[in-house]
């Protein structure tokens, strides 16, 4: 079954096989599921690495997976401009795709574009969840600020995902 997207302003939301009003993401209307995982991606082949784990991990605990793609304003622009807003939304939404594929049918996942300071947006949504993934880079041997960041300071464990990783979880 394809996914279902809708497009909201600044945010997208896609969900196989599980028809869900917007407001009610996964179990229980108007209230977040007891299960979160939160993955920050880039748009790199590492932020993928980390997608795809992150898709798997959140079906085996039975969670509700929140992809972000934070990008930050550039200086003298109050905000994001509309059609720059756009590409991201559709650059997150490939990618949630591409790493929903083969997988399995009812993964419920919540994807936003959201504004702001990655680090601190990721730390921010951090509270309440299971588990904070980032992916790592080849070159990344001793993390990245955002890493050293996240891992001293989220409210949940951190899970770094290296790149080197693909083959696994694409061969599985």
């Amino acid at each position: 079954m394809r996914p279902e997207v809708s497009t909201a302003p600044a945010r997208a939301t896609i969900r196989r096989a599980v028809h869900l009003p917007e407001q009610s993401v996964a179990r229980g209307a108007g209230r977040p599921p007891a299960r979160r995982i939160v993955v920050g991606v880039d748009g790199t082949a590492a932020g993928e690495v980390a997608l795809t784990w992150a898709v798997r991990e959140a079906w085996r605990r039975a969670a509700l997976l929140t992809v972000v793609r934070v990008y930050a304003a550039e200086p003298g622009r109050q905000q994001g401009t509309a059609a720059a807003i756009g590409d991201l939304q559709v650059q997150l939404r490939d990618a949630v795709r591409r790493a929903l594929s083969g997988g399995p049918e009812a993964q419920p996942v919540e994807a936003r574009v959201m504004e702001g300071d990655p680090k601190a947006r990721l730390v921010e949504l951090s509270a309440g969840a299971q588990l904070l993934v980032l992916g790592r880079s080849r070159s990344g041997r001793r993390g990245s600020p955002l890493q050293r960041y996240c891992l001293l300071r989220a409210h949940c464990p951190v899970i770094v995902v290296a790149e080197e990783w693909a083959r696994v979880y694409t061969d599985v």
